[in-house]
Formats: C-alpha cells, sequence, structure tokens
C-alpha cells in the first residue's frame, strides 16, 4: 500500500505531530509512506528511516495546483491528513486517493473522529483521534526528535 501523510503546518504542530507520525510508520511497517510537509520542515524527519519526506511550498495557487497533480501522479491508496486545514481539504479532494482520514466528520474524509472539532481538546488529543479512525493505536505525548 502506498500511502501519503500530510502535515505542513507551524513548528510547534509539526513537533507535536512527530509521535502521531512514528505511530502511523509503525502500524503500516510493510508500506511505503510519504511525508508531504513545507521545505523548512524537512530535516526535522531524516531520522525517520523507512519515510519518504517530500517538502513542498504550500503558498499561492500555483503550487497547490502543482502539488494537487503530483499527489495525483504518486497513486496513493491512503491519506492521512494531519494537517486539516481548508488547503489539505482541498488537495485530499482533488487527490484521487481512494481512502482518506482526516479531522473533520465531512467530505473530503471517509474516516474521521465522529464529533466536529470545535477545540474541545488539544490538538494531539485530536490526532490520536484520527488515527484511531483508521484502526491504529493512539501514540504517547513524546515528540520524536532526535539532535
Amino acid at each position: 500500500m502506498k500511502i501519503l501523510i500530510i502535515k505542513l503546518g507551524a513548528l510547534g504542530d509539526v513537533i507535536i505531530s512527530t509521535s502521531i507520525i512514528k505511530q502511523i510508520l509503525s502500524h503500516h511497517r510493510a508500506d511505503d509512506l510519504c511525508l508531504l510537509t513545507t521545505p523548512a520542515f524537512t530535516e526535522l524527519f531524516t531520522h525517520f528511516e523507512t519515510l519518504n519526506v517530500v517538502g513542498f511550498e504550500r503558498k499561492g495557487l500555483l503550487n497547490t495546483i502543482k502539488l494537487a497533480q503530483w499527489i495525483r501522479k504518486q497513486r496513493f491508496d491512503r491519506i492521512y491528513d494531519l494537517q486539516s486545514n481548508d488547503r489539505s481539504g482541498v488537495l485530499c479532494a482533488l487527490s484521487g486517493v481512494p481512502s482518506r482520514f482526516g479531522n473533520h466528520p465531512r467530505y473530503p474524509y471517509h474516516k474521521h473522529p465522529e464529533k466536529p472539532y470545535i477545540g474541545q481538546c488539544h490538538s494531539f488529543d485530536r490526532l490520536n483521534q484520527i488515527i484511531e479512525s483508521a484502526g491504529i493505536s493512539p501514540a504517547k505525548p513524546l515528540p520524536f526528535l532526535i539532535t
């Protein structure tokens, strides 16, 4: 299976997501996993040995179009949208990927936490809810960083 993980956000959000991404990798040991992030954050993931990290500029309509085309060309089987904002939602909707996991109980996601997210828990807990909706055990709240 070919899997895309999307995490574009701010530095703190990216660091919080490292243990979630590690948990996804552990669950999908035999699969081909790719992380889509911004170029500034690619080095944070160099110690994730089985993860192909791709940096894309996220600003601007042209970059979004190029990114959507790149995602479609890769023919992923599954997306874990850990960003779950309007831009990543549009990318998921345009992706052609048959199985999409995200933060919101609405299109474009096939699997998601049951209730809408309106800030009722910490973002780390919500990321865990996303992966739990995919049948993945929750991650521990410990960033996975190597200096």
